[in-house]
């Protein structure tokens, strides 16, 4: 109990206790009016919630960071008596979510020869600050007497979740390190891939495997034709994300890790629109793995992965891409995200590049992060391996930070700096 639940017993007690001794007319009306306010105080506050009902309507059940996520509530009436300055609370573990606020609920109401209750429509819209895996509720009401002595509350278990994905940037001309198509000889060898995309047909030529055999087309030519493939839908992109916790760096939504999965999402949804496979790799708390595929199910899944990643590995980057290079072709692109400052990582670039088909790194600059440390060898490093590379910077957009180089990044930087010297 609150000091202003006690306080008018207080009150009742000492009016009461002087009535007593002096025997007032005046203190014993006094008791009799105070004892009257505070038993109807408390009927009023436990009868306040009787007949209230909450009903939420269901979410999308995903939203995105940056993007509002609207939540309607109906709150019905079952009661013959109104319902006035009723608190209304919905609890959340969202970043940002706040729904405090009183409402007057009609009372139940007779339409058509039945009686409907009166309802009360209530919408909450909160705008994703960050992401990862979220509820909304319970829902918490309070009824009140009208001296507001006595609250009374109640909890309806109305939980929702939600996932919130990293934010998606237009990034239209980035330039995915694609495969190049191969000749007839890598067609050979790849025989054994799977989910091979016919893209012609020719002439069946000794070697060729019995399995690439069109049928249908043998027949119609009368002579043996075999399958063509594009080996260029063999080439599959894997994202690389970079979790280990002592590399990341920032506080609340403004994070290196929170900069890191919108890379990769809008990474992946551009390629994803190409039709070209996606796989994503990371090891935060446990490793996160998810074969490479296209189509909207891939994005959708890899979004959600994204978005409960967290920066809590243990694990390297050097380390992962020495353990985890075993589950990528030869015909695969690497893309690796990282705020890493180290320089071991980067050695193994021009190893990676050699033995597929194209790297890239994405490095993140920490240094607007509340990081002091020198990004200096870790930017002439990558210019050294001559990887195709672009730095992203915190407050840079994506489509402007993933257009230019490094180089262009640097050159730009110096540029800056002997203007400022000059002036």
């Amino acid at each position: 109990m609150t000091r202003r639940t006690i306080a008018p017993f207080v009150v009742f007690a000492v009016v009461s206790l002087l009535a007593l001794t002096t025997g007032f007319d005046a203190l014993f009306r006094m008791s009799y009016v105070l004892g009257i306010a505070l038993v109807g105080g408390v009927l009023w506050a436990l009868t306040g919630l009787r007949g209230i009902a909450v009903q939420n309507v269901q979410l999308n059940g995903r939203a995105q960071v940056g993007k509002p996520i609207d939540n309607n509530i109906i709150i019905s009436n079952h009661s013959i008596f109104p319902r006035h300055r009723i608190e209304f609370e919905q609890m959340s573990d969202l970043p940002g979510h706040a729904s405090v606020c009183f409402v007057d609920i009609p009372r139940k109401r007779r339409r058509g020869g039945s009686r409907v209750p009166g309802q009360v429509p209530l919408k909450t819209t909160t705008v994703c600050a960050r992401r990862g895996r979220f509820t909304i509720g319970p829902v918490m009401m309070a009824s009140s007497d009208p001296l507001g002595f006595f609250k009374l509350k109640r909890s309806f278990d109305q939980r929702q979740e939600i996932i919130v994905h990293p934010q998606i940037q237009d990034i239209a001309r980035f330039q995915v390190p694609f495969v190049e198509l191969r000749g007839e000889k890598n067609l050979r060898d790849n025989s054994q891939l799977m989910a091979l995309q016919a893209s012609s047909v020719r002439e069946y030529a000794q070697g060729d495997s019995l399995n690439r055999i069109h049928w249908p087309s043998t027949a119609r030519m009368g002579k043996l034709m075999v399958k063509e493939f594009d080996i260029g839908r063999y080439s599959r992109l894997w994202l690389i994300v970079d979790m280990e916790r002592r590399v990341h760096s920032g506080h609340g939504a403004e994070t290196t890790d929170e900069l890191a999965a919108s890379v990769a999402a809008s990474v992946a949804n551009r390629t994803l629109m190409t039709d070209m496979p996606v796989g994503l790799i990371a090891y935060g708390p446990d490793r996160c793995f998810i074969p490479a595929q296209r189509g909207e199910k891939q994005l959708e899944w890899v979004l959600d992965s994204l978005a409960v990643l967290k920066p809590e590995g243990t694990v390297s980057l050097d380390r992962l891409l020495l353990e985890e290079e075993k589950f990528i072709g030869k015909d695969d692109s690497i893309i690796i995200i990282s705020p890493s400052l180290q320089t071991d990582w980067v050695k193994l670039l021009d190893g990676l590049r050699r033995r597929h088909a194209g790297v890239c790194a994405l490095p993140i600059d920490p240094t607007g992060f509340d990081n002091q440390a020198d990004n200096g060898p870790l930017l002439a490093e990558l210019s050294k391996q001559r990887v195709q590379s672009r730095l992203v910077r915190k407050g840079v957009p994506l489509a402007e930070a993933l257009s230019s180089s490094i180089d262009e990044t640097n050159a730009a930087s110096r540029q800056e700096r002997s203007r400022s010297w000059t002036s």
